[in-house]
């Protein structure tokens, strides 16, 4: 039986592929079936021309029809807000208006809202986002549908088209459609808890004292009350000695701490989930700035050759999140991660194991997370940091981080 699959399946003259491939599409059959009714009209019976004139005239009708209908037709498409997280529902709104003194049938969108991996083989069905069974005649019509995008990037991915086939589906017209705006989609995140231990550089969960005057950390000394300082300053006792004057106490002040996610972009041995790793890794990423971000270290985040300070408004944090959106791995292949060389930050490196060695090495003040698959991660043997798997039945990879996190910090607190 394999053999005969085999024999069935093998394509015996590809060089005659470009001459017969035209057959597989249904105008192609209609052609065929032309020719065939004139041989027959012309050498065995009348009634061949008969079916050749059925045949042109389909052909024609088919041929002709879409393509009017397209030039009577306009289409318009917006969404209903600017960004969004992944897997979250937004409504896009499609105006579409019939010039035509007739009804226009069968038209659908499509291109622009589904990504795909470059080793899926994709069906041209896939790619149609909705259809509209019937436009009016003279009127302008719109129509919502519910979008609901699973991986994060600028939208339209390319820019839809709308299509038609009415009324025999042998061949398509098709015309761009005019898009209002784009939707960003964000990563999206997951929780953790627990403030990092970070005290191999220096720098306190609450932040590092500095021998500056300030409010917080240990006594520095003491010195005259000022007008508009709180009166909870002020050391009576010291105070009492003198005659006049108020004493105050002068302490440390508190510096933000300092700390930078990284993701390492070199490519997944294995092509086939080579953009699942990458888009966990980008995940991650988002999940620990916006934890960094919301309990106002000092924050820098970078991929490849790019990393950039993370402002400490809502401005700061939108603005990376719009960078992850339209972060391409293929364009930074070729890139050298920068890591802090003069190592005053705190890094959380987000990597695969084979980027490991090459990028960070052994530096004591790096965190790597490893994002990896349920093979790897029985395989691997490395010591510091944690293992994220993708594929786990168990966990989702927001739930390792999670568990992880908290484990690792209780153990750092533990030493």
């Amino acid at each position: 039986m394999a053999n005969l699959n085999q024999l069935l399946t093998t394509d015996f003259c590809p060089w005659a592929n470009k001459y017969v491939y035209w057959m597989k599409q249904p105008l192609g059959w209609f052609a065929l079936a032309a020719v065939a009714s004139l041989l027959i009209g012309m050498f065995v019976s009348p009634t061949g021309w008969t079916m050749l004139g059925c045949s042109v005239v389909v052909i024609v009708i088919q041929l002709v029809w879409p393509w009017v209908q397209m030039q009577f037709c306009t289409c318009q498409v917006r969404f209903d807000r600017n960004r969004a997280e992944e897997w979250s529902e937004n409504l896009v709104k499609v105006t579409v208006t019939n010039h035509g003194p007739f009804p226009l049938w069968g038209l659908a969108i499509e291109k622009g809202f589904f990504l795909h991996d470059e080793t899926e083989s994709v069906n041209p069905d896939n790619l149609v986002a909705v259809t509209l069974s019937r436009i009016p005649p003279f009127s302008s019509n719109e129509y919502t549908w519910k979008f609901i995008p699973h991986r994060r990037g600028v939208y339209p991915l390319e820019t839809p088209r709308i299509s038609t086939a009415f009324p025999f589906g042998i061949w398509t017209a098709f015309k761009e459609v005019i898009v209002k705006g784009e939707l960003l989609i964000w990563p999206r995140t997951g929780q953790v808890s627990g403030l990092p231990d970070v005290e191999a550089t220096g720098i306190a969960p609450l932040g590092a004292m500095q021998d500056k005057p300030g409010d917080q950390g240990d006594i520095l000394g003491s010195r005259l009350w000022q007008p508009g300082e709180s009166l909870r300053m002020v050391n009576w006792a010291q105070t009492s000695r003198t005659e006049e004057d108020l004493i105050v106490i002068e302490r440390q002040s508190c510096a933000r701490p300092r700390v930078q996610v990284l993701i390492d972009l070199t490519p997944h041995d294995v092509s086939e989930i080579r953009q699942s790793i990458c888009d966990w890794q980008v995940r991650i990423n988002a999940t620990l700035v916006d934890f960094f971000h919301g309990h106002q270290f000092d924050l820098q985040s970078g991929y490849g050759s790019v990393n950039k300070i993370v402002g400490a408004s809502r401005a700061g944090i939108h603005a990376w999140m719009d960078e992850l959106s339209r972060l391409d791995q293929k364009e930074y292949l070729e890139s050298t991660l920068s890591l802090d060389g003069k190592r005053n930050r705190f890094t959380y490196l987000i990597t695969t194991l084979a980027g490991w060695n090459r990028v960070a090495g052994k530096r004591a003040d790096v965190f790597p997370i490893f994002v990896v698959t349920e093979s790897e991660k029985e395989d691997a043997a490395v010591g510091g940091g944690i293992m994220i798997s993708i594929d786990d039945l168990v966990r989702d990879p927001f739930s390792q981080l999670a568990i992880a996190w908290r484990t690792a910090h209780r153990a750092h607190q533990a030493v």
